[in-house]
């Protein structure tokens, strides 16, 4: 029993960190972004935001280069530990994005960090290495269930993530006991969580609106597709022509601020929770989720710290709203779907995504939030933000 113990301890562990990092995380990033609202001068500023955190990567920063695919390559093929230096890196450099304005998300932070201070567990009571493997994992899902306020959703999160096509389940016990005692320190410490309206249509919308569900699914998952390959296109594009990580940084810190300028952009800066809970209750425009795109994108790929998730579900949320003005078709509903499938999509984890609907809106949308995951998923090829993510059971997709 003693080595269940310990192991269990450690678990138990891996979810406080990332609960209590999660917590912290989240309240300095309201603390930045409402800083950032009431001083808008703040943005002329990102180009210098950007030759900062450059330096630091160039200095120190080192393997903290496209995080979370260092993550799942440490889950499968363990060669090094994490530094001490990732959390206080990836922290600081999403806080100054979002001060000076960066279109990009939180949750990837928090995953980082969760991940990052599990394996600080591993090096600290030199654990074996399917123990490692397992608090990585752990400390995966406690940061992405804190961060959003559905621990359910992050129980799956880590054990989907790290592969493409097969969900193991192995550790899911763990899994569970770390993803709740991180929700459950954030409850405690009173982390806010943006809070969505809760479904109660009848578990039937009728067949028309039913049948609509598959088109706008297919549409779901090309879109995610191509935001990844479009991401992916930007950062060996800047990588190539800007080598430098200071210089790669300001050069995208002046473009988005250029690009600002223009009428109305400025709605892309930072997270955009007030624009998804607009999408959520009333129309939106179909080009808004193909420029939140672009701009995360550029700005991930210039080099700024964040994550892609709260901006994809901006970006499904609101491509959802404007299609279903499109086809008539209820808003709020169509909105919701696409907040959680295009995440689906580009991040490989339809089952997280759909259990993360249901938390967030209310169980009435699982049956058909499950249904559009997964056809998202299916359709938007093996291309994913987590390039590192091993195919290990063939996925069907139109665009392989």
């Amino acid at each position: 029993m003693k080595p269940i113990i310990r192991f269990h301890f450690f678990v138990l562990l891996s979810g406080l960190l990332a609960g209590l990092a999660a917590a912290f995380f989240l309240n300095a990033l309201n603390y930045v972004t409402q800083l950032r609202m009431d001083q808008p001068w703040l943005i002329y500023g990102l180009p210098f935001a950007g030759l900062l955190i450059g330096f630091v990567d160039l200095r120190f920063g080192d393997h903290t280069l496209g995080a979370n695919n260092l993550i799942i390559d440490e889950i499968h093929e363990p060669t090094k530990t994490l530094q001490k230096r990732w959390v206080p890196i990836v922290f600081l450099g999403t806080l100054v994005t979002h001060l000076f304005g960066g279109s990009a998300g939180r949750e990837g932070t928090a995953v980082q960090m969760g991940a990052a201070l599990s394996d600080r567990i591993s090096n600290f009571f030199r654990v074996d290495a399917e123990t490692r493997r397992t608090l990585l994992m752990t400390g995966m899902g406690a940061g992405f269930g804190a961060a959003i306020g559905a621990p359910w959703a992050g129980v799956i999160f880590g054990m989907e993530a790290i592969q493409i096509g097969r969900t193991s389940l192995k550790r899911w016990p763990q899994c569970l006991l770390a993803s709740m005692v991180a929700y459950g320190v954030c409850k405690l410490i009173g982390t806010p969580h943006v809070h969505y309206f809760y479904y109660q249509e009848s578990p039937f919308l009728g067949w028309r609106v039913t049948s609509w569900i598959f088109p706008v699914s297919v549409i779901f998952g090309l879109f995610a597709m191509g935001f990844a390959r479009g991401t992916h296109f930007l950062s060996k594009l800047f990588k190539t022509w800007v080598p430098s990580l200071p210089l790669k940084a300001f050069l995208g810190g002046v473009i988005l601020v250029l690009l600002y300028q223009v009428s109305n952009f400025s709605i892309y800066q930072g997270l955009g929770i007030e624009r998804i809970q607009w999408s959520l209750m009333r129309g939106a425009s179909l080009d808004e989720s193909f420029l939140k795109g672009f701009f995360t994108s550029l700005t991930l790929a210039a080099g700024f710290k964040g994550g892609e998730f709260t901006p994809l579900v901006y970006m499904g949320a609101s491509l959802g709203s404007a299609l279903s003005s499109l086809f008539e078709l209820p808003t709020t509903f169509f909105a919701a779907l696409g907040f959680c499938a295009v995440f689906a999509a580009a991040s490989n984890t339809p089952i997280a995504c759909s259990i993360m609907a249901a938390e967030l809106f209310g169980w009435a949308i699982f049956p058909y939030a499950m249904f559009s995951c997964v056809i998202a998923y299916l359709f938007s090829g093996h291309s994913g933000i987590y390039s590192s993510q091993p195919v290990l059971k063939k996925k069907y997709s139109l665009f392989q």
